[in-house]
Protein backbone atom coordinates (compact mmCIF):
# COMPACT_ATOMS: atom_id res chain seq x y z
CA UNK A 1 0.00 0.00 0.00
CA UNK A 2 1.29 3.64 -0.73
CA UNK A 3 0.21 7.10 0.10
CA UNK A 4 -2.26 7.74 3.15
CA UNK A 5 -6.00 7.43 3.71
CA UNK A 6 -8.62 8.48 6.34
CA UNK A 7 -11.15 6.33 5.19
CA UNK A 8 -10.66 2.73 2.96
CA UNK A 9 -12.72 -0.22 1.96
CA UNK A 10 -11.63 -3.32 -0.03
CA UNK A 11 -12.46 -6.64 -0.09
CA UNK A 12 -10.97 -10.20 -0.74
CA UNK A 13 -11.84 -13.30 -2.30
CA UNK A 14 -10.49 -16.51 -1.49
CA UNK A 15 -10.69 -17.89 -5.40
CA UNK A 16 -7.81 -20.54 -5.24
CA UNK A 17 -7.55 -22.43 -8.18
CA UNK A 18 -10.54 -20.75 -9.71
CA UNK A 19 -8.96 -18.39 -13.13
CA UNK A 20 -9.30 -14.74 -12.80
CA UNK A 21 -10.83 -14.15 -16.02
CA UNK A 22 -13.57 -16.86 -15.59
CA UNK A 23 -14.29 -13.79 -12.48
CA UNK A 24 -14.24 -11.39 -15.41
CA UNK A 25 -16.44 -13.22 -17.14
CA UNK A 26 -19.05 -13.78 -14.25
CA UNK A 27 -18.78 -9.58 -13.60
CA UNK A 28 -19.90 -9.15 -17.26
CA UNK A 29 -22.13 -11.56 -17.54
CA UNK A 30 -23.89 -9.39 -14.21
CA UNK A 31 -23.54 -6.22 -16.41
CA UNK A 32 -24.86 -7.42 -19.54
CA UNK A 33 -27.38 -5.38 -20.10
CA UNK A 34 -25.28 -2.41 -18.66
CA UNK A 35 -22.44 -3.11 -21.19
CA UNK A 36 -24.45 -3.67 -24.02
CA UNK A 37 -26.33 0.31 -23.77
CA UNK A 38 -23.15 1.65 -23.07
CA UNK A 39 -23.43 2.35 -19.68
CA UNK A 40 -20.69 -0.17 -18.50
CA UNK A 41 -17.20 0.46 -20.12
CA UNK A 42 -14.09 -1.14 -19.59
CA UNK A 43 -11.25 1.71 -18.66
CA UNK A 44 -7.84 1.44 -19.91
CA UNK A 45 -5.89 4.14 -17.25
CA UNK A 46 -3.34 2.25 -15.16
CA UNK A 47 -4.83 1.01 -11.91
CA UNK A 48 -3.67 2.59 -8.91
CA UNK A 49 -5.35 1.61 -5.14
CA UNK A 50 -4.59 5.41 -3.58
CA UNK A 51 -7.30 6.58 -6.26
CA UNK A 52 -9.80 4.57 -4.03
CA UNK A 53 -8.59 6.26 -0.68
CA UNK A 54 -11.55 8.42 1.01
CA UNK A 55 -14.74 6.98 -0.79
CA UNK A 56 -17.26 9.56 -1.19
CA UNK A 57 -20.39 9.13 1.27
CA UNK A 58 -22.78 10.91 -0.88
CA UNK A 59 -23.87 9.24 -4.17
CA UNK A 60 -21.65 8.90 -6.92
CA UNK A 61 -22.59 9.47 -11.17
CA UNK A 62 -20.66 6.59 -11.74
CA UNK A 63 -19.76 3.92 -9.98
CA UNK A 64 -15.97 2.75 -10.82
CA UNK A 65 -14.29 -0.64 -9.75
CA UNK A 66 -11.28 -2.79 -10.03
CA UNK A 67 -10.54 -6.03 -9.38
CA UNK A 68 -7.05 -7.74 -9.20
CA UNK A 69 -4.48 -10.09 -9.11
CA UNK A 70 -1.10 -9.43 -6.83
CA UNK A 71 1.74 -12.13 -7.32
CA UNK A 72 2.41 -12.69 -3.17
CA UNK A 73 -1.07 -13.97 -2.99
CA UNK A 74 -2.22 -16.46 -5.48
CA UNK A 75 -5.13 -17.98 -3.50
CA UNK A 76 -6.83 -14.57 -3.32
CA UNK A 77 -8.82 -11.94 -5.36
CA UNK A 78 -8.93 -8.10 -4.44
CA UNK A 79 -11.57 -5.39 -4.72
CA UNK A 80 -12.06 -2.04 -4.53
CA UNK A 81 -14.57 0.75 -5.14
CA UNK A 82 -15.75 4.25 -4.98
CA UNK A 83 -18.45 3.38 -2.87
CA UNK A 84 -18.21 3.80 0.71
CA UNK A 85 -20.07 1.15 1.45
CA UNK A 86 -17.68 -1.27 -0.56
CA UNK A 87 -19.84 -2.41 -2.85
CA UNK A 88 -21.31 -5.01 -0.11
CA UNK A 89 -24.12 -6.18 -2.47
CA UNK A 90 -21.61 -6.92 -5.40
CA UNK A 91 -19.45 -8.95 -3.06
CA UNK A 92 -22.19 -10.59 -1.55
CA UNK A 93 -23.51 -11.72 -4.80
CA UNK A 94 -20.16 -13.03 -6.05
CA UNK A 95 -19.00 -14.89 -3.24
CA UNK A 96 -22.42 -16.61 -3.04
CA UNK A 97 -21.66 -17.16 -7.30
CA UNK A 98 -18.47 -18.71 -6.83
CA UNK A 99 -18.90 -20.00 -3.35
CA UNK A 100 -15.99 -19.04 -2.00
CA UNK A 101 -14.63 -17.03 1.47
CA UNK A 102 -14.60 -13.46 1.37
CA UNK A 103 -13.49 -10.62 3.83
CA UNK A 104 -14.38 -7.09 3.48
CA UNK A 105 -12.57 -4.69 5.76
CA UNK A 106 -13.35 -0.77 6.45
CA UNK A 107 -11.04 0.92 7.93
CA UNK A 108 -10.48 4.42 9.49
CA UNK A 109 -6.54 5.93 10.24
CA UNK A 110 -5.69 6.11 13.51
CA UNK A 111 -5.26 10.36 13.10
CA UNK A 112 -8.34 10.23 11.36
CA UNK A 113 -10.96 13.73 11.07
CA UNK A 114 -13.37 12.16 10.36
CA UNK A 115 -16.51 13.02 12.13
CA UNK A 116 -17.38 9.32 11.98
CA UNK A 117 -15.02 6.85 12.38
CA UNK A 118 -15.44 3.43 11.63
CA UNK A 119 -13.75 -0.06 11.46
CA UNK A 120 -15.35 -3.13 10.49
CA UNK A 121 -15.02 -6.18 8.93
CA UNK A 122 -17.79 -8.89 7.52
CA UNK A 123 -16.52 -12.33 6.74
CA UNK A 124 -18.69 -15.08 4.97
CA UNK A 125 -17.52 -18.29 3.93
CA UNK A 126 -18.32 -20.79 1.06
CA UNK A 127 -20.49 -18.20 -0.17
CA UNK A 128 -22.86 -18.83 2.35
CA UNK A 129 -24.66 -15.90 3.57
CA UNK A 130 -26.09 -17.08 6.84
CA UNK A 131 -22.15 -17.95 7.85
CA UNK A 132 -21.14 -14.29 8.12
CA UNK A 133 -19.20 -13.19 10.54
CA UNK A 134 -19.63 -9.07 11.42
CA UNK A 135 -17.42 -7.27 13.94
CA UNK A 136 -18.17 -3.30 13.83
CA UNK A 137 -16.98 -0.25 16.02
CA UNK A 138 -17.63 3.18 15.09
CA UNK A 139 -18.54 6.65 16.63
CA UNK A 140 -22.12 8.35 15.45
CA UNK A 141 -21.56 10.47 17.74
CA UNK A 142 -20.90 8.31 20.27
CA UNK A 143 -18.98 5.02 20.28
CA UNK A 144 -20.61 2.10 19.40
CA UNK A 145 -19.36 -1.79 19.39
CA UNK A 146 -21.66 -4.31 17.65
CA UNK A 147 -20.66 -8.35 16.88
CA UNK A 148 -22.80 -11.03 15.27
CA UNK A 149 -22.24 -14.51 14.11
CA UNK A 150 -19.65 -16.92 14.91
CA UNK A 151 -15.88 -15.85 15.51
CA UNK A 152 -13.55 -16.26 12.85
CA UNK A 153 -10.21 -18.47 13.21
CA UNK A 154 -8.22 -14.81 12.55
CA UNK A 155 -9.78 -13.26 15.51
CA UNK A 156 -8.77 -12.36 18.75
CA UNK A 157 -11.45 -12.34 21.25
CA UNK A 158 -9.78 -10.47 23.91
CA UNK A 159 -9.69 -7.46 22.39
CA UNK A 160 -13.72 -6.80 22.37
CA UNK A 161 -13.56 -6.88 26.15
CA UNK A 162 -11.31 -3.60 26.32
CA UNK A 163 -12.89 -0.76 28.08
CA UNK A 164 -12.69 1.86 25.48
CA UNK A 165 -14.79 0.57 22.09
CA UNK A 166 -12.79 2.56 20.03
CA UNK A 167 -10.07 0.03 20.98
CA UNK A 168 -11.72 -2.91 20.50
CA UNK A 169 -11.27 -2.73 16.69
CA UNK A 170 -9.21 -0.21 14.94
CA UNK A 171 -6.97 -0.24 11.90
CA UNK A 172 -4.10 -2.14 14.26
CA UNK A 173 -6.35 -4.82 15.14
CA UNK A 174 -7.19 -5.27 11.28
CA UNK A 175 -4.26 -5.27 9.73
CA UNK A 176 -3.53 -7.84 12.56
CA UNK A 177 -6.31 -9.96 11.33
CA UNK A 178 -5.22 -9.59 7.64
CA UNK A 179 -1.68 -10.71 8.91
CA UNK A 180 -3.67 -13.69 10.61
CA UNK A 181 -5.91 -14.81 7.23
CA UNK A 182 -2.75 -14.47 5.04
CA UNK A 183 -2.11 -10.85 3.87
CA UNK A 184 0.02 -8.51 5.26
CA UNK A 185 -2.07 -4.91 4.58
CA UNK A 186 1.26 -2.52 3.72
CA UNK A 187 2.41 -5.27 0.93
CA UNK A 188 -1.20 -5.65 -0.82
CA UNK A 189 -0.87 -4.19 -4.18
CA UNK A 190 2.60 -3.55 -4.52
CA UNK A 191 2.64 -6.53 -6.93
CA UNK A 192 -0.33 -5.99 -9.11
CA UNK A 193 -0.49 -9.18 -11.72
CA UNK A 194 -3.45 -8.41 -13.42
CA UNK A 195 -6.40 -6.17 -13.23
CA UNK A 196 -9.56 -5.42 -14.70
CA UNK A 197 -11.70 -1.37 -13.95
CA UNK A 198 -15.64 -1.05 -14.55
CA UNK A 199 -16.99 2.38 -14.74
CA UNK A 200 -20.97 2.01 -14.85
CA UNK A 201 -22.86 4.90 -15.32
CA UNK A 202 -26.18 5.54 -12.80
Amino acid sequence: MTGNFEYFVFSVFKTKALQFQDIKKRIVDLYHENFVSGKAVFISEAFSIANYYNPSVSGCKDEVFTFWKDTNYNDFTFFVSNSADGRYTLCNWLSKKICCDYLMCRMTSNDTKYIYPTNSFNYIKHGDLDTERCVLAYKEPKWTFYEKGEPASFENLRYYQKKYIKDRLNLDILKEYLSNYGIEFDKMGLNIQEYFTIRKTL
